[in-house]
């Protein structure tokens, strides 16, 4: 089906719009019951990119699909690149030292060893906005984990630890760097 009127005035031409038949049947209503009526009722839904039709109208991604066509998905990842290449214009990076990086025993036991060890990371951040110079800073963020002296700092206890602190410390340097746009 064609859509002959569009919210912009400026295109001059009818709109493709894709729908689902929902239901038929025939029309009925003002006719004697002698009358076998030509005309047919239908109610139709907007056709959708989901699982339902994906055999019908493709993927979007593929050039030259329906979905392609009534996708969003291309224009999205062109605005979100163009938003991300600006950034990097206003907020170029401009380093960062990470040689931070120490174990320390928290607390002891009454035997003088460690009950509890903290794995520290830190590091330091240089951020310059070219927007907004008065906005530029070095500054040092830093973040922790305790875990058990009796425990390696290996495997699923290193992989959460590091979780952990990355986790903080991004958040950290954005909220430092980026909220006040």
């Amino acid at each position: 089906m064609k859509e002959d009127y569009s919210l912009d005035e400026s295109i001059p031409i009818a709109l493709k719009r894709y729908y689902v038949v929902e239901d038929v049947n025939r029309a009925a209503e003002g006719f004697s019951q002698t009358w076998w009526p030509h005309l047919l009722r239908l109610k139709l839904k907007t056709l959708v990119d989901a699982q339902e039709f994906r055999d019908i109208i493709g993927d979007a991604t593929t050039t030259g699909s329906v979905a392609n066509y009534m996708s969003t998905y291309n224009r999205e990842k062109t605005i979100s690149d163009q938003l991300v290449a600006q950034a990097e214009v206003d907020s170029p990076k401009a380093g960062f030292n990470y040689k931070q990086y120490y174990v320390a025993p928290m607390t002891a036991t009454s035997q003088n060893t460690a009950a509890q060890n903290r794995l520290t990371i830190a590091v330091n951040v240089r951020y310059y906005n070219n927007t907004d110079p008065e906005k530029d800073f070095e500054q040092r963020f830093s973040f922790y984990f305790d875990y058990g002296a009796n425990e390696q700092l290996t495997g699923s206890t290193l992989d959460t630890a590091l979780d952990e602190i990355f986790t903080r410390l991004t958040q950290d340097i954005f909220n430092a760097s980026l909220t006040d746009w």
